[in-house]
């Protein structure tokens, strides 16, 4: 993490704070809202509008109607950069859905906001939308955190409504900030091992491409090399398994008893489709299946 982001991060929060009459960590969510999740500042404020006294752990709620999605952020900013993560923070951020999924106890409770968040979350499950928590914060990568994500990931695979964490750190957050400034690609390079057998070159109207059959074990690697920047600002880093959707063509058929996808699946030379997961065998405990692309090169081998 660099000096000079943190600058960056922390004039940005202050300038959010004085335009929008904000607190520190409704800033610090509003400037990721708007820088990560594309947001303009008008819908960012709304979506942070929770943040306070008793707000069920939900400092940031927003119905993405466009991605199809229901996002709950938690954030926790440190202007030196060095917050501590917690997984029993985490832990909360995951049981936000316990109250709004129960209208009348926030209704007793006289939080008329979260009861409007609570009616589009229930608007939004009603839609098949998936739920992403985003557990925000400027600091250091944080292991413990980051297993419980993990944790939770691989567990909620086959629940309904589909759901995923993700952990963003400091380091990320930055990532995240070059990728939107242009400044640099999320991953300039990655290397997938394949035998000859496994690939053959095509050529179009669109370009040269490779079509390949990728063992899991590559994709696996390529997750445990690189974590969530192969996602950062990726809006299919998890698009829910509801029916007819992206991820529950992938997932389907690694379900007992299924066809495989065998020989379904085409690699680009500059973009290529990431399965990167909880296919049962013990190299790969450790993902969770989900669609997404990147722009990293690739290179023969």
């Amino acid at each position: 993490m660099s000096e000079e982001f943190l600058t960056h991060l922390c004039d940005q929060v202050e300038g959010l704070q004085k335009r929008w009459g904000l607190a520190e960590g409704p800033a610090f969510l509003m400037w990721y809202a708007t820088e990560a999740l594309d947001l303009t500042e008008d819908v960012a404020y709304e979506a942070v509008s929770y943040d306070g006294g008793n707000d069920k752990d939900v400092d940031l709620f927003h119905l993405d109607e466009q991605h199809e999605r229901i996002l709950i952020a938690q954030g926790k900013f440190n202007r030196k950069g060095g917050y501590k993560a917690n997984k029993n923070e985490l832990l909360g951020l995951l049981h936000t859905t316990d109250w709004l999924g129960n209208r009348e106890a926030l209704v007793r409770e006289g939080r008329q906001e979260l009861v409007a968040a609570a009616d589009d979350y229930m608007e939004g499950l009603s839609r098949g939308y998936s739920v992403e928590y985003q557990y925000v914060y400027a600091g250091p990568p944080h292991k413990d955190t980051l297993d419980q994500a993990e944790l939770f990931n691989a567990r909620a695979l086959d629940e309904h409504p589909s759901s995923h964490a993700t952990v963003i750190d400091l380091p990320l957050l930055e990532a995240i900030h070059r990728e939107a400034a242009g400044e640099d690609t999320r991953i300039p390079e990655a290397t997938i091992k394949l035998k000859r057998e496994q690939f053959f070159p095509q050529e179009g109207s669109y370009g040269q491409a490779v079509v390949a059959t990728l063992p899991a074990e590559e994709l696996c690697r390529l997750r445990s090399d690189h974590g969530d920047e192969l996602f950062a600002r990726n809006v299919r880093l998890f698009l829910g398994t509801r029916i007819g959707g992206v991820n529950a063509g992938i997932r389907d058929p690694f379900l007992p008893g299924t066809e495989p996808i065998s020989g379904r699946t085409t690699t680009g030379l500059r973009s290529y489709a990431i399965l990167s997961s909880s296919i049962p065998t013990k190299q790969r405990s450790d993902c969770q299946i989900s669609a997404s692309s990147t722009d990293a090169r690739l290179r023969h081998h």
